[in-house]
């Protein structure tokens, strides 16, 4: 049997942080940010009927709040993350009980379950 795959690696945290910025951007480029007016209480432009401009306004606010909160804290834990890795690999075998943790959780959860 051969050791499990980490659930949590710096790849994947940057991968989610790069999908994160590319479905804002995407937004972005296909003008939801006009639909940020619904937020002062004005008709959305276009003649867009209110609840279509309130339903982009709303999935516009919660990318930005992705792209702006979440995507640089996930950036900070994958170079965490991959220097932990880096240092646990250089201190010998045993590693970081950091890395220890984060190895074997994926096992600990497949036992309990």
């Amino acid at each position: 049997m051969s050791a499990p795959r980490p659930l949590v690696t710096p790849r994947r945290l940057a991968g989610a942080a790069l999908v994160i910025a590319a479905a804002y951007t995407v937004a972005h480029v296909a003008g939801l940010g006009a639909f940020v007016t619904a937020l002062s209480g004005s008709l959305p432009p276009g003649g867009v009927s209110p609840a279509a401009g309130e339903a982009a306004c709303v999935i516009y606010l919660a990318l930005y709040a992705a792209v702006t909160l979440i995507a640089p804290i996930l950036l900070l834990a994958a170079a965490i993350l991959a220097g932990l890795l880096r240092w646990g690999q250089r201190c010998g075998a045993g590693g970081s009980a950091a890395v220890r943790t984060i190895h074997a959780a994926p096992a600990a959860r497949s036992a309990s379950g």
